[in-house]
């Protein structure tokens, strides 16, 4: 892009100097505005607050408020005359004129104004652009004027509309019209002109040879700095047609051997000049636009810089950190440590963009400039945010940023032999010192971990002591040390079991946890932030300690360890009530659940045949209890939705330790296989009712909501699961499955006759609150015993299957007494205990003794039993009726 340095100096310089003249030029034109404005108000016999209207900040003004453009106002309010009605004809001028309108026609006027007052003189600008494009072709198109002559004449013709639109500017009023400050005539037809301009010169270079690229690119430079200059005069339309333009230049003009160094230069000069503009016109948006643009071809450098070019990389960043902090920051806001203004968004929006091209700056190789860059990536951030709290947000930023950066370093021998050796070092290392060079890199690595650490953590402990921007400082001194100690354990040791490591995360959290005690001592109450400093410090350290667990313990003890992590967070909360230490307590919960998902078996494949007592019952019925008694200690701080999830989760883990353990009982071999079998089904109804019963047991359904949804959710599923698996699918007189040779120790009990006890306590102790919930429990264990009762007579009868064999008479005759008995039993329950719901199901077994007697039994029975089932039944019913007479009348 340069042929010579001596160009590029005389563009810097240029670029330096136009905006200091600019400048200049800006505020004596404002100053004779002043003048103006005063003589106008003066002769329109008012007064107003003219240094009100038309101050303008100084460049060192912290004022972030937008200037007030006075033109509009006061040229309209000078204007009387204009909207004053004229004098009739009838020559009744003594007469005072009546007030005018005072709310005008805005529908047409609007119109009127967006077609003729602004659309006009913007297709008019771009029509004299294109006629002199036109009258360029209309030339090489008839050959009247030659090469030099197009060139010159776009020139002049260029010169001509810029003069043109400084002249119109230099008649005031009568042409710069208040209020149509977007389409204003001056400066429509000045940036025409420098429109023109641009063309003819990128046309004199590319198009005939005219010019070469270096003295293309300095001409072009020149009218783009120019016309931002210019739109201090006339808008910002010229200035976003000025930075445009001097960012486009670069990719117009080729060169053989592009210079990294002069490409740089110029985006940092043009970009400086736009800062200028939109510092002194207080148009941020150009600020912006500038700030994006030094990244942009920051980033550009990376991949046009050779390995010797880039410490000119490197202070490039710098100085595109040094200019945007200057514009966006201290140039706006005052140095303090006690203020604590609103955060800047734009500000930490535009640093930490430059953050994001220093991380490409440092990952790119493994050198000294490197580890200075990642120290500077702490400390420039973090001094920053302590001086100026406006962008204190940039600290969690940098904090991610520098770990990012760590994290990148490749660890390979060659790459960090300059590093490690210096300048002398080998161009490529002999395998035969590989292990004992290795060590060295790794433990260089950690040192220059240890160092990052080190840096952070003792600029935010001080920040979090001195400066108002204590919190997010706080966050950096606080969670860097851990994160950077994540990395180097994933590096170096490759997440394997390291004793050093972990003893080093357990040192750091006992660190970070008196750090918590001590900046809490020191901040006295009446200090903004000061329970987020303690909570930024106490998570740092439960953080920390659960990564020193990982790092020493693996498989079941690794699991156990992270899930005990829970309640030890509630019990430090419990010890010192900060809020944030509430959702806290849900992180071992999470990741104890990803070390589940990983490993279901806990430690592998490895559990063995011992029922109960094995990993299992570790991995999942320590965690459960630690879960319940996180959410206790959390519950004695008061409710909110942490408490709720913690209640759901401990509520979820005491439900899956029973059952995978008892799957593992019943089957070591298919413990995470699909349930497909009846005992399975069973224990999963065993365990969902009695979950759901303890709860209830425990009163704790009524203080808690989630408990109470629980309830339900365990309570129901148990007894669709009860309907569906154990009355259908895997019932086993229709699966003909084996019960096993006891008459009642077998399958039957423990699938039937267990889960029906169970659900008729359930229902007797949700009848008196619950009484549909109630009503749903009583019907599922009368079911499950009248199934239990069916199967057991069928078992007693077909010892082998209950699918084999006919159904002799005295079965038959077994199943009418049995079915009767249970229904007298069933109505005994439910006159004894006052539960009408029993009483009516009595009923329904009663019904079907009678469909069966005078259906089967009548036409299967011979002999003596027919007649002893009618007899039995009869004598049934007929007590069964005394009864209800005597109940009724007693209620009557």
């Amino acid at each position: 892009m340069f042929d010579l340095m001596a160009p590029i100096l005389l563009l810097a310089a240029l670029l330096v100097v136009g905006p200091i003249l600019g400048t200049i030029a800006f505020f004596k034109v404002r100053t004779l505005q002043r003048e103006v404005d005063k003589l106008r108000a003066s002769l329109a016999g008012s007064a107003p607050d003219v240094s009100a209207a038309v101050s303008v900040p100084s460049v060192g003004s912290r004022s972030e408020a937008p200037e007030r453009q006075p033109e509009e106002d006061d040229i309209r309010a000078d204007e009387p005359a204009a909207s004053e009605e004229p004098a009739d004809d009838d020559g009744d001028k003594d007469a005072p004129p009546e007030a005018p309108a005072a709310q005008p026609d805005t529908g047409g006027r609007g119109l009127e104004e967006t077609v003729g007052a602004k659309w006009a003189v913007w297709v008019g600008g771009l029509a004299l652009a294109l006629g002199a494009v036109f009258m360029v072709r209309y030339s090489i198109e008839q050959g009247i004027l030659g090469p030099g002559a197009r060139i010159l004449a776009g020139l002049f013709f260029s010169a001509a509309l810029i003069a043109v639109g400084e002249w119109t500017r230099g008649r005031g009023a009568a042409y710069s019209v208040g209020g149509f400050e977007s389409a204003n005539v001056p400066a429509i037809l000045t940036a025409a002109g420098t429109l023109g301009a641009f063309a003819t010169i990128y046309a004199a270079y590319q198009l005939y040879g005219f010019l070469a690229p270096g003295m293309a690119f300095i001409a072009l430079g020149l009218v783009a700095v120019a016309t931002m200059i210019a739109a201090l005069l006339h808008g910002p339309l010229l200035a976003a047609i000025g930075i445009v333009g001097s960012y486009v230049v670069p990719f117009l003009v080729s060169s053989q051997e592009p210079n990294t160094a002069g490409l740089g230069l110029y985006a940092f000069a043009v970009s400086i000049a736009a800062f200028g503009v939109g510092r002194l016109r207080l148009w941020r948006w150009l600020a912006v636009i500038a700030a994006l643009g030094l990244v942009f071809f920051g980033a550009l450098m990376f991949i046009l810089a050779t390995q010797g070019e880039k410490p000119i990389v490197g202070i490039y960043i710098l100085a595109t950190w040094a200019a945007v902090f200057y514009v966006f920051v201290s140039s706006l806001y005052q140095r303090s440590i006690s203020e604590c203004p609103v955060n800047d968004r734009i500000a930490v929006l535009m640093l930490s963009l430059v953050l994001v091209l220093a991380l490409g700056f440092v990952v790119t190789d493994t050198d000294a400039a490197t580890v200075v860059g990642l120290l500077l990536l702490v400390f420039i951030p973090f001094a920053s945010a302590f001086f100026y709290p406006a962008i204190r947000l940039i600290v969690p930023v940098a904090s991610l940023v520098v770990v990012l950066g760590y994290a990148g370093w490749e660890l390979t021998a060659d790459s960090w032999a300059p590093l490690a050796y210096g300048p002398d070092a080998p161009g490529s290392i002999n395998p035969n010192i590989l292990p004992g060079y290795q060590q060295k890199v790794l433990s260089l690595f950690g040192g220059l971990g240890f160092a990052i650490a080190a840096l952070a953590g003792a600029i935010g402990l001080f920040g979090a002591l001195r400066s108002a921007a204590r919190v997010p400082l706080a966050f950096g001194g606080a969670f860097v040390p851990p994160l950077i100690l994540a990395v180097c354990y994933a590096r170096t040791d490759f997440l394997d079991v390291s004793v050093r490591l972990g003893v080093i995360a357990l040192v750091l959290s006992i660190a970070l946890y008196a750090v918590a005690q001590y900046a809490d001592r020191r901040l006295s109450d009446t200090s903004a932030g000061r329970a987020g400093v303690a909570a930024n410090y106490m998570i740092a350290a439960l953080s920390t300690l659960t990564l020193g667990l990982c790092m020493v313990l693996e498989r079941g003890a690794l699991t156990v360890s992270l899930a005990l992590m829970a309640p030890a967070t509630a019990y430090i909360y419990s010890r010192n009530p900060l809020a944030a230490l509430r959702p806290l307590a849900l992180v071992p919960a999470v990741l104890w659940a990803a070390r589940i998902a990983w490993d279901p078996a806990i430690v592998g494949g490895s559990l063995g045949d011992t029922p109960v007592f094995n990993w299992l019952l570790y991995g999942y019925g320590i965690p459960a209890i630690g879960f319940v008694a996180a959410a206790w200690l959390l519950a004695r701080h008061g409710r909110d939705r942490w408490l709720d999830v913690m209640e759901a989760v401990a509520v979820a883990t005491v439900t899956a330790a029973p059952a995978i353990v008892g799957l593992h009982a019943l089957d070591p071999e298919a413990v995470f296989t699909p349930i497909d079998t009846l005992p399975e089904a069973a224990l999963l109804v065993l365990v969902g009712g009695g979950v759901a019963l303890g709860i209830l047991q425990l009163r704790l359904a009524g203080v808690s909501a989630t408990l109470r949804v629980a309830t339900d959710i365990l309570g129901y599923a148990g007894m669709i699961v009860a309907v569906l698996c154990l009355i259908g699918i895997y019932n086993p007189l229709l699966t003909g499955a084996t019960i096993g040779k006891s008459w009642f120790f077998n399958i039957l009990a423990f699938s039937y006759l267990l889960p029906g006890l169970l659900y008729g306590v359930l229902g007797l102790r949700s009848a008196a609150v619950r009484p549909v919930y109630a009503i749903g429990a009583y019907s599922v264990s009368g079911v499950l015993l009248f199934a239990w009762i069916s199967l057991s007579i069928r078992h007693w009868f077909h010892p082998v299957a209950l699918d084999v064999g006919p159904t002799s008479d005295p079965e038959l005759y077994t199943y009418s007494a049995a079915w009767l008995a249970i229904g007298i039993a069933t109505l005994a329950a439910g006159m004894i205990g006052g539960v009408r719901t029993l009483r009516l199901l009595s009923g329904v077994i009663i019904v079907v003794v009678v469909a069966k007697v005078f259906v089967v039994d009548m036409s299967s029975l011979t002999g003596f039993l027919r007649a002893l089932s009618f007899i039995g039944l009869g004598a049934v019913l007929v007590a069964i009726g005394l009864v209800y007479q005597r109940l009724l009348r007693r209620h009557a």
